[in-house]
């Protein structure tokens, strides 16, 4: 595919043949002056100059707009840290109590961080583990947000092996896919409505004191109405809720989980909503360390502006030659 880098510059083209006519201007001018004092005459070779210089200054703008075409593999080295989320995917995460619902509204608020932040600053790893009664490792760490966001996209309350909600599960699903933490440049971030029907049993105590140990902090999103429960729509109609022995099921956040979990880790609470995690990551993440990572090899449009160098040297030299060749000087024609 055939391209320019900086294709604003071939406006200067325009110019060019203006330029033409101004040379020919001034060389009708010229013939005319020296006409009267000698009968001098401009020779071909002039004429030949004038194009050459011409025809050098257009290869050079045309080499300024930097055409490419062709690809070259190159590796990039990046800087970033590596956010893990951890995106509850359990029934209860249906319920409506913000817009579309608990889950969608969680999958947005990544969406936007991805897509508004991460991918201008590039080096960010971003890596999904979603989770219900099971965690399971939706999409490994990459620095291809389009893949993770078709993972983010595919993940629903299906996507978890069992119904429920452990959120001990979903660290130590982290621990067990992602291997050992570079704990330095590792950010988990939970989105969930905090209903933990597993509780804080032993082992998901130990787990919060190894993140704690290890400086690790968990930044907890609780996504839902703090203030009131909500039914939980089973899908078979229209405002059709969830009813278990022909009681309404309803669900209503546990803020206070989430702060302890984030509190016990150093890490932040915060209520969900679209932007809450683009504003999380500015006011607290972007400013925290960061490593050199070199990115996977991506084809990148092949410069080749170098080639156009060549042709307006020549062009150049020939000009020079032919100014200073014999046979520039000026004819004389005798009047008669």
């Amino acid at each position: 595919m055939f391209d320019f880098a900086a294709p604003q510059v071939l406006w200067l083209l325009g110019l060019l043949p203006g330029l033409l006519l101004l040379q020919r201007a001034r060389q009708r001018q010229q013939q005319q002056v020296l006409q009267q004092f000698g009968a001098l005459t401009p020779t071909r070779q002039e004429h030949r100059t004038g194009l050459c210089r011409l025809g050098a200054l257009a290869t050079l703008v045309v080499a300024l707009a930097q055409p490419q075409w062709g690809v070259d593999s190159a590796s990039s080295v990046q800087q970033g840290r590596d956010l893990i989320f951890l995106l509850d995917v359990s029934l209860s995460m249906l319920a409506e109590d913000i817009s579309p619902n608990r889950l969608e509204a969680a999958k947005n608020s990544i969406r936007e961080l991805v897509d508004n932040t991460l991918r201008g600053r590039g080096g960010y790893r971003v890596g999904l583990v979603v989770f219900a009664g099971r965690a399971r490792l939706q999409c490994p760490l990459t620095l291809d947000y389009d893949v993770f966001l078709q993972r983010l996209a595919n993940a629903s309350i299906d996507s978890a092996p069992r119904r429920g909600t452990a959120i001990g599960e979903a660290l130590y699903q982290t621990w067990q896919g992602f291997g050992e933490l570079d704990a330095e440049h590792t950010d988990l971030i939970l989105l969930s409505d905090g209903e933990d029907h597993a509780g804080l049993s032993d082992n998901f105590t130990a787990l919060l004191a190894s993140l704690s140990g290890q400086t690790i902090p968990l930044y907890t999103l609780g996504v839902g109405e703090p203030a009131r429960a909500a039914p939980i729509p089973d899908g078979s109609s229209a405002g059709a809720t969830l009813h278990i022995q022909e009681r309404e099921v309803l669900t209503q956040m546990n803020q206070a989980l989430l702060i302890k979990l984030a509190h016990t880790t150093g890490g932040i609470y915060q209520l969900a909503d679209a932007t809450a995690l683009d504003r999380l990551f500015r006011a607290t993440l972007a400013d925290k360390p960061v490593r050199d990572l070199i990115g996977a090899e991506a084809d990148q449009p092949a410069p080749r502006y170098a080639w156009l160098l060549l042709p307006a040297l020549f062009l150049l030299l020939l000009e020079h030659y032919w100014r200073q060749a014999p046979g520039r000087n000026p004819r004389r024609e005798h009047k008669t």
